[in-house]
């Protein structure tokens, strides 16, 4: 899996390279910064395999507050505004670098609530009410957070991802889901009213409403420069370092959000399923170890990393191909930025750390011992 994970970031790393060239020329800063987080993550992954997560568990509330404070923090010290569409980061100036604290804080957030799901061993105890709603709830807190100091949607709905997997596979009732679900629909509608503000709005009815195009905003131009950029590679692209619209840099963020629209330019087809391939097989190596664990906190950890990496995979390749809101996230392990990069190899160790820590039952072995959720 590691192998895999090291692959995919230089073959990111590759296509940074190419998407943030300045005149002809690589831009170096960009590369040693992503480089150093390549290397750091790979530091991350080697560590958390061999850690214990007992530490983290025992002190869940802690790390809870933790967390938000991180992000609350944003409010000092939040960057970002006009070049992102929201004040995500935390940035150090004089290094260059910066630090997202809603992608640091997927890690404990996916640790919590795999604590939650399955401190009750027994299925009936996790479905009494005020059990199967602490999750839920503790997702409303750290979403509503992040909303209100940084604007940051792609985050909470990342965050989202990982508590829709994690219910289904917890053994959640159906009754308590389609409750959720139904109250998830009200939420809806009372942010759209009261929370959004115009430009997220616009962001979100832009694939779906041609009227958007009538605002003078310019939201749709970047989501269709980029379509374009990825139909113009066709099977083999046009070659790397010689894509029109990713050298004229004629899509903004191309080298972070839209790495794929440059992969599409540049190396097609090919190039574009080679990336999914890779996500594929990380994935699917994260929900393989998961099935095969004895340990329903374990199973819970993988399948919480899966969510994060299919959340954050679909939505990106999904507003590059112009198919869903533009929204801020970066591809796992291929966009440029050393926080994300980091986070996805930490998460991929958690993975490792199951397999490592004696619960994993190697497919010979398993029988009837995998652990098979109730729901």
């Amino acid at each position: 899996m590691l192998v895999f994970c090291v692959i995919a970031s230089l073959y990111g790393l590759l296509l940074i390279s190419s998407a943030s060239r300045v005149n002809g020329s690589p831009n170096t800063g960009q590369l040693v910064v992503q480089s150093i987080g390549i290397v750091l993550g790979i530091g991350s992954f080697v560590l958390l395999s061999k850690s214990s997560l007992t530490f983290v568990r025992r002190r869940w509330i802690a790390f809870s507050v933790l967390g938000l404070i991180f992000i609350l923090s944003l409010l000092i010290f939040g960057k970002g505004g006009d070049e992102t569409g929201n004040k995500a980061w935390i940035r150090f100036t004089a290094l260059n670098i910066g630090i997202q604290p809603a992608e640091v804080v997927k890690l404990p957030f996916i640790i919590i609530i795999a604590h939650l799901f399955s401190k009750d061993k027994e299925t009936n105890v996790l479905n009494m009410p005020a059990n199967a709603f602490r999750a839920p709830l503790l997702f409303l807190v750290f979403a509503g957070t992040i909303v209100v100091v940084s604007s940051d949607l792609g985050s909470c709905l990342v965050y989202l991802f990982i508590l829709v997997f994690m219910t289904f596979s917890a053994g959640i009732y159906r009754r308590w889901i389609l409750l959720q679900a139904g109250i998830a629909a009200g939420g809806i509608v009372f942010l759209w009213n009261f929370v959004l503000n115009y430009n997220q709005k616009i962001r979100i009815r832009a694939p779906y409403d041609p009227s958007v195009d009538l605002t003078g905003t310019g939201i749709t131009w970047q989501p269709r420069q980029s379509a374009r950029a990825i139909a113009n590679g066709g099977l083999f692209g046009q070659g790397l370092f010689k894509g029109k619209l990713t050298q004229a840099k004629a899509i903004p963020q191309q080298h972070t959000d839209f790495i794929f629209s440059a992969a599409g330019e540049e190396l097609g087809f090919i190039g574009c399923m080679l990336i999914l391939l890779l996500q594929l097989i990380i994935i699917g190596r994260c929900i393989y170890i998961g099935c095969r664990t004895t340990n329903k906190f374990s199973h819970l950890i993988c399948i919480g990393v899966a969510g994060m990496l299919i959340g954050q995979m679909t939505e990106n390749i999904g507003m590059c191909l112009a198919l869903l809101p533009v929204v801020g996230l970066t591809l796992p392990f291929f966009s440029y930025g050393g926080t994300s990069v980091m986070v996805c190899f930490a998460a991929v160790g958690l993975v490792a750390q199951v397999k490592y820590n004696g619960d994993f039952v190697p497919p010979k072995k398993a029988g009837r011992r995998r652990y098979v959720s109730s729901g």
